[in-house]
């Protein structure tokens, strides 16, 4: 989760908002997909934003794996 503050930019009308993000905190994997959000977008399209199809295969096998090992 991340906070904005003041996203009127107008202290009179002073608003925050909390938003969802995705980050990158694994030191084992190298994904540059996580690291290309450095980009404003229109209030709606924040929660929209998702992992791409290869992010969730990767997590997915990964997941996998690890029950495996168990």
């Amino acid at each position: 989760m991340a906070h904005f503050i003041n996203v009127t930019n107008d202290w009179d009308r002073f608003s925050s908002k909390l938003v969802r993000f995705d980050c990158a905190l694994s030191q084992d994997i190298h994904d540059p997909e996580m690291k290309k959000h450095r980009v404003n977008h229109e209030k709606n399209v924040y929660f929209k934003q998702g992992l791409s199809k290869e992010q969730k295969e990767r997590i997915l096998r990964e997941t996998e794996a690890l029950h495996k090992n168990k």
